[in-house]
């Protein structure tokens, strides 16, 4: 019997951690300077085979390449992280985050 997994790969990416990110007049996630942490997430890669967009903040709609979707207890990832996706620890996709939102499901990142 083959076991189905919910979310097989790992997100992982850097964020500074004693410091607070915020939104600059352009509603850009600014990363103060601080110390790094690295954290890796549970999560499933899906291509964006549709060529589908997302809105950007100046208005242009962006083709993303990867749909993230991770449990909602995760914490929230800020646009413009650059992530790195793993499968058995190799890793197979990289980009950086374009949007983050959290569902009622699920929480989900464009890439």
């Amino acid at each position: 019997m083959v076991m189905i997994v919910q979310y097989p790969h790992i997100l992982r990416f850097t964020i500074v951690t004693d410091a607070v990110p915020y939104e600059d007049s352009n509603g850009d996630t600014v990363i103060p300077v601080g110390t790094a942490g690295v954290f890796e997430i549970k999560c499933r890669f899906e291509t964006n085979s549709k060529g589908s967009t997302i809105p950007s903040n100046d208005g242009e709609n962006v083709i993303y390449s990867w749909m993230i979707y991770m449990p909602l207890n995760q914490i929230d990832i800020p646009k413009r992280i650059d992530v790195v996706g793993l499968n058995k620890g190799v890793e197979f996709a990289k980009g950086t985050v374009l949007n983050f939102s959290r569902d009622q499901l699920n929480a989900r990142a464009w890439v």
